[in-house]
């Protein structure tokens, strides 16, 4: 079995100043709300090996408790006193079973393939060595370029990624002087063994110099599976999707945004067109850097005056929706919220495991609460819902007004909307809602921990008689949740009644997360825990 070592005892306290992060460890460094530890273990699970995380000793705990990686199985090794990454290199040789290879991967280099064996992984384009060190093949002779010599070359950039015999590395660690870049370990290599090593040109994630980390972040846009997103070096963002009459929908409610609103939306460049021959549709728009509202909750060490800030700037948005009027009726808002509620939650019962559909059949105690279940509540809650029922209440609606669909640059406080619904269900097109909605859909960011629970940032446990569970939520929760409470009130709602709404987004949305069953049992037994709550 080969052993595969993730390593990420540095600091990057002065490394990425665009950040102003709570952590210090590498390995929790964002790229689109997922910490890079994340990447790396998704990635080498798929494949039969041993994997190894190596941090400094004193992150170990903090790693703990900001990530969920129960669902992986690895090993973390502390490194005491790490000198540079060769010396953390060393300290995880001597303290792991020896293997026939040894994957080596920087956690700041995201892998895009399983490292072939005896192989250095290098960028396939040639750059200059002001950043980074690199090699450059001559007549199959390597040269190496270092970023702390004094000239500078061409080179392609050693991605920090390969794959090399670990008797080998043993022998060559031994030998190594610069404790501070990787690339040392190839050059002994190199001089001690020139017919064993090859190199393989690639593309390059790199999400640790100020210079690649937003490339990065365009690489690893994501979105749901119907989704197709690229953007190019103009600042043009191309979504296509299967789903075609949902890009539809988008198109359509930005063109049809009043022009004194349209400052929050990225500008449409290339209308709606459809692909007969693919079935899918596609759209081009301005693309916007900012980092999202779920990046700056999750991973951003920002003061309580920013927070304050952002939370005006929200309300400024939801007060210029409320201005705008509509009538939708009585039997749009029904099908919206109840019916959708009761075709979501009925999918989600059927897809369980026999084992667990006791969590929506039977009352539950969650955290010590005891919890009624959703086919006995549900009538109160459809009746509760069909009370909140208010005319004046529809207006403009973005639909899914939630923190990853907000865009904002602190600095400035400029906000950006994107991914807007289209709909208020099936029976309402258009740039109309329930505002209640889109209210719901910010708490449920902002008060209730939906990116936690997306980014895999939480702890579950199936006990006997009880369910309990707990989100790891960072030192900037009561912050964010005193000044969403106040938006709430300033607009003049009921904490009850949007957080009840809250409980059934969590719950309405489990089908639309199949690839994580805990996810899915996670986000029911949160949302209907927030239903008792508040019915």
């Amino acid at each position: 079995m080969k052993n595969v070592l993730i390593l990420a005892a540095g600091d990057i306290s002065n490394k990425l100043s665009f950040i102003k992060a709570y952590y210090t460890s590498p390995a929790l460094i964002p790229v689109n709300t997922k910490p890079l530890i994340l990447y790396h273990l998704e990635f080498y699970s798929q494949f039969d090996c041993k994997i190894y995380l190596v941090v400094n000793q004193r992150d170990l705990q903090y790693i703990e408790e900001s990530v969920n990686l129960n669902e992986y199985n690895f090993e973390t090794l502390g490194v005491p006193d790490s000198h540079g990454v060769n010396d953390s290199l060393a300290y995880a040789l001597d303290n792991m079973p020896p293997s026939d290879e040894t994957i080596v991967n920087l956690v700041t280099s995201i892998p895009l393939e399983f490292p072939q064996p005896n192989t250095v992984y290098l960028q396939s384009s040639l750059t200059y060595n002001n950043s980074w060190s690199g090699i450059k093949i001559i007549d199959s002779e390597f040269q190496f370029s270092f970023k702390r010599d004094e000239q500078k070359r061409l080179s392609n950039a050693f991605t920090g990624i390969l794959n090399i015999d670990s008797v080998a590395l043993s022998k060559i660690i031994k030998s190594v002087n610069n404790q501070s870049d990787l690339l040392e370990v190839v050059k002994i290599w190199y001089s001690l063994y020139p017919n064993q090593i090859n190199y393989r040109l690639a593309d390059w994630i790199d999400a640790g110099h100020e210079l690649n980390y937003y490339q990065s972040k365009l690489t690893l846009i994501s979105s749901r599976s119907f989704n197709a997103v690229s953007v190019n070096n103009s600042g043009v963002l191309t979504k296509r999707s299967t789903n075609y009459n949902k890009l539809k929908d988008e198109v359509s409610f930005i063109k049809a945004i009043p022009s004194n609103m349209s400052i929050y939306f990225p500008r449409i460049i290339e209308d709606f067109t459809y692909d007969s021959e693919n079935k899918r549709g596609s759209y081009a728009m301005e693309f916007y850097s900012y980092p999202s509202l779920a990046e700056l909750q999750l991973y951003w060490d920002l003061r309580d005056e920013i927070w304050e800030r952002i939370f005006a700037d929200l309300k400024k948005v939801l007060s210029a929706f409320k201005e705008v009027k509509y009538s939708i009726g009585k039997e749009a808002y029904h099908a919206f919220y109840t019916g959708k509620i009761e075709l979501r939650v009925t999918d989600f019962h059927q897809s369980l495991d026999k084992d667990f559909r006791y969590l929506i059949e039977q009352d539950l105690v969650i955290n010590g609460l005891p919890c009624k279940s959703y086919e006995s509540i549900k009538e109160r809650l459809f009746q509760r819902i069909d009370s909140m029922y208010a005319e004046s209440d529809f207006c403009i609606a973005h639909g899914d007004f939630c923190f990853n669909n907000i865009l904002y640059d602190p600095s400035h406080r400029l906000i950006k909307l994107i991914d807007p619904r289209g709909s208020f269900g099936d029976k309402c097109k258009g740039l109309y809602g329930d505002t209640k909605y889109d209210l719901a859909k910010l708490m449920h960011s902002a008060l209730s921990g939906y990116d936690y629970i997306v980014n895999n940032l939480y702890k579950l446990e199936f006990l006997e008689e009880s369910v309990n569970y707990r989100i790891l939520f960072k030192n900037n929760v009561h912050s964010i949740q005193a000044h969403a409470i106040k938006v709430i009130e300033e607009l003049g709602y009921s904490y009850r009644d949007i957080m009840l709404l809250v409980g059934t987004l969590f719950i309405s949305m489990t089908p639309l997360h199949a690839d994580s069953c805990n996810r899915q049992k996670i986000m029911y037994i949160h949302g209907i825990k927030i239903i008792n709550e508040n019915i």
